[in-house]
């Protein structure tokens, strides 16, 4: 790890069951550049199925698409705000 860099600590999920579907915790460390990164990901992702959803010929193609932007946009907002330079 280079000198000064941070580590932050993302927290996704928590320990809940219901029924047969389980949701489970997981912590990830990551530095400033890999947030950087991962969000730049996450966004390019989101706009392009967003696109994709506007030309979806089928109700159940755009569900599914509309499924994937909405969980793609809930792990963004689980990144912390970032900082100042990468």
């Amino acid at each position: 790890m280079p000198p000064g860099e941070r580590y932050n600590k993302i927290r996704t999920g928590c320990l809940a069951f219901r029924g047969d579907q389980g949701r489970f915790a997981m912590e990830v460390i990551l530095t400033g550049t890999e947030i950087h990164v991962l969000r730049g990901i996450l966004e390019t992702d989101i706009m392009n199925l967003e696109k994709g959803a506007s030309g979806a010929e089928s109700p159940k193609a755009l569900g599914e698409l509309k499924e994937k932007v909405k969980v793609l946009k809930s792990i963004a907002e689980k990144l912390p705000v970032e900082l100042a330079t990468v």
